[in-house]
């Protein structure tokens, strides 16, 4: 005969902690089943959507009870599919880069400059940050602007070092190996100068590669239907790093992206996607609240 256990409120938190660190539904339901605990996989997600609404409920409190001076905040995105729409747009996480505490998560498409900049109009409103840390996508820029525009708060917009010398270095080795290959040995030695300036104060950065763009004025674009010649992809390259090199003084995202490691990715790894999109966002304020709760290292309370 099964043996039923009537669930406590500690049973329930269990439930949702081992969903939202990893575990399916069934999974939660199988693992309390172990301790005695029946409870079918419909109650688990019921106990998780529940929360979730609570946790949303919570986080908007907190964010109407008043204006929270935040010095950095990163803005980075991740992907959060739903169920049979792989092109679903991912969301995009607000971090306090000093804390790595969560602001603010919001199913958006990073592609789209209007839901991004009302996004950060609402950041800028809430938080009032001194500089915004973003990666190199361009609609961040453009948003940034208008966002000040419209809300009069005028943060100071910095690149991501980090992905900033990755895609950057990607590119200059793979020139490198062009310019080696064509047994131009000056150029291999100033691209691989570049490459290691990379690392190099911004004024330093932004001198070699503002050198670099000049002495290849003569190369031009390609015509329609052409490939683009090496020498345009060289100049094309350094004069893209001269002009980013002011925003990229060593401010890292990387405070966003360990959130997003430790929040959202491990669980969607384990799962084909959320079916509704208000289970979406349960999820994601219940896995925000989680993370802060662990970074404060207060009790996990959840309803």
């Amino acid at each position: 005969m099964e043996i039923r256990v009537q669930r406590s409120q500690r049973a329930r938190q269990l439930g949702i902690l081992l969903y939202a660190f990893g575990l399916s539904y069934r999974g939660v339901s199988n693992a309390l089943g172990y301790l005695g605990v029946a409870v079918s996989p419909a109650t688990i997600l019921r106990d998780v959507v529940r929360s979730g609404q609570h946790a949303q409920i919570g986080q908007k409190r907190e964010l109407l009870r008043g204006k929270v001076k935040v010095r950095r905040v990163g803005v980075d995105s991740t992907g959060v599919p739903l169920a049979g729409k792989p092109d679903d747009k991912g969301v995009v996480v607000v971090v306090d880069q000093d804390s790595g505490t969560g602001l603010l998560v919001e199913a958006l498409d990073e592609q789209n400059q209007q839901e991004i900049t009302s996004q950060l109009e609402q950041v800028f409103r809430l938080f009032q940050p001194e500089e915004v840390v973003t990666d190199e996508a361009g609609v961040y820029t453009e948003a940034i602007e208008e966002a000040s525009a419209s809300t009069g708060h005028l943060p100071k917009h910095f690149l991501c070092a980090t992905h900033f010398r990755k895609n950057k270095a990607r590119r200059l080795r793979a020139l490198c190996e062009e310019a080696k290959r064509r047994g131009l040995g000056l150029l291999v030695m100033e691209l691989r100068a570049m490459l290691a300036l990379l690392r190099s104060p911004p004024a330093t950065m932004g001198a070699y590669a503002e050198r670099l763009y000049r002495s290849f004025l003569w190369a031009k674009p390609p015509r329609k239907n052409r490939k683009t010649s090496w020498a345009y992809q060289v100049k094309m390259l350094s004069l893209e790093i001269w002009e980013k090199s002011k925003k990229v003084t060593g401010a890292t995202n990387n405070r966003t992206e360990q959130l997003i490691g430790r929040a959202f990715k491990v669980r969607v790894r384990s799962m084909r996607g959320f079916k509704k999109e208000e289970n979406r966002m349960c999820f994601l304020a219940l896995r925000l609240l989680l993370d802060q709760m662990q970074l404060q290292n207060g009790d996990i309370c959840l309803a």
